[in-house]
């Protein structure tokens, strides 16, 4: 650039050659680089699709199995340890044949009765 020149002349030259098309090179390397980047997406899009499903259809065999095996465990607690019904119950609850065999030093109301029965 000689130093005579006007930078805004130089800018005026120069602007034609922005507005000529790329060549057929170019859009090529440009297409080749797109639709790598497509595929790129594709891929990861499909994989993780895959990932989501398979821990989706893990979820769906192992959960009701997890279930299935709490229950059945819930079910052999309960038959090793039955449930207690415990009623209180006062001297004027029970019936006349067993108040021969209750005794209660003070026979207050509240007075808890222990009973254990051996077979």
């Amino acid at each position: 650039m000689t130093p005579h020149r006007d930078l805004s002349e130089l800018f005026r030259q120069q602007a034609s050659k922005v507005q000529e098309r790329p060549g057929p090179s170019v859009w090529r390397r440009l297409s080749r680089r797109l639709d790598t980047h497509d595929r790129w997406n594709k891929v990861a899009l499909r994989i993780s699709t895959q990932v989501v499903l398979f821990f989706l259809l893990l979820l769906a065999i192992v959960g009701p199995v997890l279930i299935g095996v709490s229950i059945e465990e819930q079910r052999r607690a309960d038959l090793r340890n039955p449930p207690v019904i415990l009623q209180v119950l006062s001297p004027e609850d029970t019936l006349p044949e067993m108040r021969r065999f209750l005794t209660l030093p003070s026979g207050a109301p509240g007075d808890t009765i222990h009973v254990q029965i051996e077979n």
